[in-house]
């Protein structure tokens, strides 16, 4: 699936922090594999300030999106993280083009294509 780099920190603030053995595995490795690299540190230029993370957008339209592989349940686990925010009201405009990679259409068209 390919994610911008606002979608992978949007995704790495949502997934859940606790659960069981099997949640806590596929986190991790989720974590591991959305967080930047060292390269994209320096690339993007990657700071925080006030707890906001900032990159380089002109990194960010020059690169593209990245491919990243999200498995079926890793997937699932984060249409389950959308959905608790959506019921209790605490989605952010920040939030919206990530939810509807997961809930909306270009989630249909991934369900299409696994079902080839």
């Amino acid at each position: 699936m390919e994610l911008s780099m606002k979608d992978r920190f949007v995704l790495l603030n949502i997934l859940p922090p606790e659960g069981d053995i099997a949640t806590i595995k596929i986190v991790h490795r989720l974590r591991q594999d959305l967080a930047p690299t060292e390269q994209e540190f320096k690339d993007y230029k990657i700071t925080q300030k006030e707890g906001q993370v900032m990159w380089d957008d002109a990194m960010e339209k020059k690169r593209g999106a990245q491919e990243k592989k999200i498995g079926p349940k890793a997937f699932i686990m984060i249409e389950e993280a959308f959905e608790k925010l959506n019921k209790e009201k605490k989605l952010t405009e920040g939030h919206l083009e990530t939810f509807l990679k997961f809930a909306g259409d270009e989630k249909e068209d991934l369900d299409e294509e696994e079902k080839k």
